[in-house]
């Protein structure tokens, strides 16, 4: 063991070489102390910014389906120019990967992780509670008809969730 330590002793003192050895632990306390930096003070923020992003999701997918349902509309013939307005009951919902363990008579189940997130397996789009349409043919009752009836078709939803109303 002696000898060992005499040959290290041996290769500090050799030059450059306790430069070098003084460098990589400095580079080695260095990056200790940066990997805790980012460690919990910011998870709030993370929460934050997700959540702000799937507002945003539902956001765009709303107005999406606002301005396909105006295109297809103002082809209808009789109603004119319309704008649309709906609401949605929820947002983004994300379905989780599943691994479930059977041992004898208990079944266990557990989400799968990956990168320290669950795998989401996938993503159901916020369900259409109502629509609010105002047309220039509003004020008749037959292109009412043909509104409501394509509206609800389109979106997924009764007609007693629809509001049909003439342009001013």
């Amino acid at each position: 063991m002696i000898p060992k330590i005499e040959e290290l002793k041996k290769l500090l003192m050799k030059k450059g070489t306790l430069t070098a050895a003084a460098v990589i632990g400095l580079a080695g306390m260095l990056m200790i102390m940066l990997s805790g930096i980012g460690d919990g003070s910011n998870k709030g923020q993370t929460a934050e910014l997700s959540q702000n992003s799937s507002l945003s999701d539902s956001d765009a997918y709303r107005q999406q389906l606002e301005e396909q349902l105006e295109q297809v509309l103002s082809q209808i013939k009789g109603v004119g120019r319309a704008d649309v307005m709906i609401t949605l009951s929820s947002s983004e919902e994300y379905i989780y990967a599943e691994e479930s363990t059977v041992s004898g008579d208990k079944r266990q189940t557990e989400y799968v992780i990956a990168d320290n997130e669950g795998l989401i397996r996938g993503v159901n789009t916020p369900s259409v509670s109502g629509a609010v349409i105002v047309c220039e043919g509003g004020g008749n009752t037959q292109v009412c008809e043909k509104v409501y009836k394509a509206a609800s078709v389109v979106l997924g939803i009764p007609t007693n969730r629809i509001c049909v109303a003439k342009m001013k």
